[in-house]
């Protein structure tokens, strides 16, 4: 029999899907949404099923799925209501969560799934718990052989987070809270919403105006006072309105109370607030579970660790490593829930992640092709990376697209669109030219070697820093040389880029160090406003058009822009 393989799938929004060896080598991991082309796609992965089913070979599989059985997940919902009786706490309507529960059961489970095991040589089907998946993702490939984890989001199997011990193969539980218990990530999406983002997609539009804001004590008080209130029983329940046909009611009425309620507050300030809140919270989470961090390394997973700036301050807590898991989303339960079951079932040991270029690749006759079919002319040119180092030091902006795309969130040179890092006007003109909100920062990418020179206190998150999950306090050095990439707050988001692990990226940059000195570009997804990063060379091409770039360099191929004059704005 040939080795067995391993597919890891989840359904809920940001759906993805893995193929992975018994070591837990990932052969292929992409989201859904690159293929669909929207936003946080949900259901069953089923584009990325037929990529995998055309480009790999594939034997006998065991499929692993991000969520507990029906059976399970009843069992589970039915201790929560009365614990939330128990305890006053406002939850969903029970016949909204049991009740679909019970369906889905007499139906024999979801009838879509099937679809997906079509054409695999199945051995086994299970089912991993929602933070166990979480937890899992960022321990077995933290490289850790010890470490704490601790994972957070809005709610997952009835959860919002959990704790947990890793010691080698193993990973144990060690507690777990109700998601109307720990609210941290319900909230920051209901003030996502008052302030008139959307509560699902732009959370991280708020991490960035909270460093325009600052500490107003009369804020602080009436926002906690607030969600407290939201969580008590007979409250209105916005956070379960978001996930059902109410949503635009509770969205609207959220926006009212910005209005009315918190009027006197500025957007800044109710933005800081609620990110003050977060980092507090999470804070006194983690100080109760775990009360001697300088004796551990911590791995961190869920949504609520999309939150750059609390990343960093759980690293300040003075854990020996910090490492997030880069797919820290929904988009992780993927990998997760396979990397779960080995170590349960396999005996895998934690591995350090190396990079995330997991995702389809293109040869370059698709590169040409694509090309063609928009008319655009093109160069081939081998090597090409000195030639996108001197268009990026004489200030143009090229967006780069090169080998296997990456899996999360970020885009890690390889769908990613650069610039210099020293024009601090960037963040205004280039945020318009891709309809995108104006406080966002840029990120910098980072030659590993320079990290300490840039960077203030990266020991003990060097390796998780390689994949833009943290924030730092930037240099005095790098301030000046590289003001285009540093926050309001005096902090970035680096990515470092280390030669062996993107040879490509880290030769761009190396050569724009040689002309500017200064080892850094800003990176910034390949993508419209509202968009996916960018997969194909179509995508590629499009959105290299509607965004009024400069330059397209795609694998060995470069084009310029025939609309515009290329000179530097």
């Amino acid at each position: 029999m040939s080795d067995i393989l391993y597919i890891g799938f989840h359904k809920s929004h940001d759906s993805s899907l893995c193929l992975t060896t018994s070591e837990g080598e990932m052969l292929f991991v992409a989201n859904e949404e690159r293929f669909t082309r929207k936003k946080l796609q949900a259901g069953i992965p089923f584009q990325c099923k037929e990529y995998l089913l055309k480009n790999f070979k594939v034997g006998p599989v065991v499929f692993c799925y991000g969520g507990l059985k029906v059976k399970d997940r009843l069992k589970r919902e039915a201790a929560f209501h009365m614990a939330s009786l128990a305890k006053g706490l406002n939850t969903p309507p029970l016949h909204h969560d049991i009740g679909k529960l019970y369906g889905r059961l007499t139906k024999k489970d979801d009838p879509n799934r099937p679809k997906l095991f079509d054409g695999f040589d199945i051995q086994d089907v299970v089912h991993v718990d929602h933070h166990d998946c979480h937890a899992a993702s960022a321990y077995y490939q933290s490289g850790f052989d010890e470490a704490m984890v601790m994972t957070l989001d809005g709610l997952g199997d009835c959860f919002s987070a959990a704790f947990y011990r890793g010691r080698g193969s193993t990973l144990d539980r060690t507690r777990a809270y109700y998601h109307n218990d720990v609210t941290i990530g319900e909230d920051y999406e209901m003030m996502t919403a008052l302030l008139g983002f959307n509560p699902h997609r732009h959370p991280g539009k708020i991490t960035g105006l909270a460093g325009h804001g600052a500490h107003n004590e009369s804020c602080v008080r009436m926002v906690r006072d607030f969600f407290q209130k939201v969580w008590k029983k007979g409250s209105r329940n916005f956070f379960y309105e978001f996930h059902t046909e109410k949503e635009e009611d509770a969205v609207a009425e959220l926006r009212r109370l910005r209005d009315t309620m918190f009027g006197q507050f500025s957007r800044e300030e109710l933005a800081w607030t609620i990110q003050y809140l977060a980092e507090e919270d999470t804070l006194a989470l983690i100080k109760e579970n775990i009360p001697d961090p300088s004796n551990h390394n911590i791995c961190l997973a869920g949504g609520v660790f999309a939150n750059v700036k609390l990343n960093k301050r759980v690293h300040e807590l003075g854990f020996k490593n910090v490492f997030v898991q880069p797919a820290m989303s929904d988009a992780g339960l993927a990998t997760g829930a396979v990397l779960w079951h080995l170590g349960a079932e396999k005996g895998l040991r934690p591995y350090a992640l190396r990079n995330v270029y997991g995702g389809p690749g293109f040869s370059q006759a698709e590169i040409e092709a694509a090309c063609r079919a928009e008319g655009l002319a093109f160069e081939v040119m081998n090597p090409i990376e000195p030639t996108i180092a001197k268009l990026l030091a004489d200030g143009h902006v090229v967006a780069r697209f090169e080998g296997k795309m990456e899996f999360g969130p970020r885009a890690l040179g390889h769908r990613s669109i650069l610039y210099s890092a020293k024009d601090p006007t960037v963040n205004d003109w280039l945020n318009k030219r891709l309809q995108r909100t104006e406080f966002m920062p840029f990120a910098p990418s980072t030659l590993y070697e320079y990290a300490d020179q840039s960077f203030e206190r990266v020991n003990g998150a060097h390796h998780t820093a390689q994949f833009m999950t943290i924030t730092f306090d930037c240099t005095p050095w790098f301030k000046e040389t590289c003001p285009a990439a540093v926050h309001v707050d005096g902090t970035a988001r680096p990515q470092l880029v280390r030669k062996d692990e993107s040879p490509s990226y880290y030769a761009i940059i190396d050569e724009y160090r040689k002309l500017t000195g200064v080892p850094t570009v800003i990176n910034t997804s390949f993508n419209m406003h509202e968009e996916p990063i960018v997969m194909s060379p179509a995508d590629a091409v499009r959105a290299f058009m509607d965004g009024h770039l400069d330059y397209l360099a795609m694998d060995n191929v470069l084009v310029a822009n025939p609309r515009l004059d290329t000179k530097p704005s």
